[in-house]
């Protein structure tokens, strides 16, 4: 059989912190690589493909597996020549505290990160300001860089496989990013050329199947014209997922999903105007999402969670802030710090009568009968980390660049998932079907508008 070929073109909108086997050490190049890419793309997949042996048949068929009888994929990807990056360590001014903000890992502790930066779109240029020593100014802005990826199919694709992939890898490159703070608006990829090519081979090899020419916005010469390509895109995508036969995951499923309850937030400031540079949008809405969760009423009706912690009370309820992600630190003026980490495998009756949670499922999750956890069940192996199911990611035109934010469904903290604080035989924190501090986030953001498929 004719090994099948898509051929994407991409360029780079938002820095991308990305590294090999040297990472962290002196002799570390940023770079785009092709294993962190797939494993984007499969988290992307599982995002739209529902639970049940049917999906997990494609996704093994796709992406392959470690399992017995599993192996090697359909899929391969391949990178056209992508220039590593030795750009210096990560480093922000002092005035941008929201993207120092949203860049907060990228230097804690030993963590200095290189990055790929984006290029300079000669209809965005970068804000004008005057160079500083030592800032990513003093160099010049790196040229336009088309990068070639190649979805290689060297047994071919069966052709019910093909729409998933596309909407995946469609996902990926309008919600999503690749790498360090892909959640939180960095690694942002734009596709600026779709395969048409790739129609053509596989109409002669399987006449049967439809190649959809799905809208992309990089190259759009407006922000109007890029929303109603966003909109349409997500029109499309809905109206396939309608389609299909897959059964819906629920909020007890061990990643985020895409339903109906799922949200998408287009934002140009609170002027409606967008931005000019990168740095300035990130800093805009990373400086919003952290008044935001320092504000007040961000831990629910109990009151301050911080002062519950240090005065050793435990917690009867998880902090409404939870929802953001975990783990959640607080540090506090006596130089002691709190930690709330996620309790995946916790067993303990669900609540009676809840009502649905903003997650999307009319499940209560996970609540305790006695308010603190038993020895055994803290075991270190049961810590986990539960990411943020709210995604921030740019998207450019020729106007500028424009945010958009994703508030998926899935296990919420504290609402299905249990919350604990680290280190201790306490703060079994209930479940609070009431918490929708996400979407209460989106609605505060001045002259945002949904998405409207």
């Amino acid at each position: 059989m004719t090994a099948l070929v898509w051929p994407f073109k991409l360029c780079i909108v938002s820095p991308l912190v990305m590294g090999g086997a040297a990472i962290n050490t002196q002799e570390e190049l940023a770079e785009l690589r092709v294993p962190s890419v797939r494993g984007a793309l499969r988290s992307w997949y599982r995002v739209l493909a529902g639970t049940g042996p049917e999906a997990t048949r494609r996704e093994l068929a796709l992406f392959g597996g470690a399992g017995n009888g599993q192996g090697q994929g359909l899929l391969s990807l391949s990178l056209g020549t992508v220039p590593p990056s030795d750009k210096q360590d990560w480093a922000v001014q002092s005035t941008q505290q929201g993207l120092k903000y949203l860049s907060y890992s990228l230097t804690l502790g030993d963590n200095r990160r290189r990055y790929v930066p984006p290029a300079d779109n000669s209809a965005t240029p970068q804000t004008k300001a005057p160079r500083r020593s030592g800032s990513r100014r003093d160099e010049e802005a790196p040229k336009e860089h088309e990068i070639a990826l190649r979805f290689v199919f060297r047994r071919g694709l069966p052709h019910d496989d093909a729409p998933w992939l596309l909407w995946s890898f469609w996902l990926l490159t309008h919600l999503g990013g690749v790498g360090s703070r892909a959640r939180r608006g960095f690694g942002s990829l734009g596709i600026t050329e779709w395969p048409s090519r790739a129609t053509d081979l596989l109409a002669r090899e399987r006449p049967e199947l439809e190649l959809p020419s799905l809208p992309h916005v990089t190259r759009q010469s407006s922000f109007m014209q890029a929303r109603g390509t966003l909109e349409r895109g997500i029109r499309m995508f809905n109206e396939f997922l309608a389609r299909q036969e897959r059964i819906a995951p629920t909020a007890q499923a061990p990643h985020y999903y895409w339903n109906e309850r799922s949200k998408v937030v287009w934002w140009l400031g609170q002027a409606g105007r967008g931005w000019r540079s990168w740095e300035a949008a990130l800093d805009d809405i990373g400086k919003r999402l952290m008044d935001f969760r320092r504000g007040s009423g961000v831990d629910g009706p109990q009151g301050s969670a911080l002062q519950q912690l240090a005065s050793g009370k435990a917690l009867e309820r998880a902090p409404w802030r939870t929802a953001f992600g975990l783990p959640l630190a607080f540090p506090s003026r006596r130089g002691q710090q709190y930690e709330l980490i996620p309790y995946l495998e916790a067993e303990a009756p669900a609540a009676q009568g809840s009502k649905a949670s903003p997650s999307g499922d009319s499940s209560g999750g996970v609540q305790s009968t006695s308010g603190k956890m038993r020895q055994r069940d803290l075991e270190p192996g049961k810590y986990h980390r539960l990411p943020s199911p709210l995604l921030i990611r740019l998207l450019r035109c020729s106007e500028g660049y424009g945010l958009v934010l994703t508030r998926l469904s899935g296990p919420l903290p504290g609402v299905d998932v249990a919350v604990v604080e680290k280190g201790q035989v306490r703060g079994y924190a209930a479940a609070d079907p009431t918490n929708d501090l996400l979407d209460r986030f989106l609605r505060e953001l001045p002259e945002a508008c949904e998405v409207q498929p």
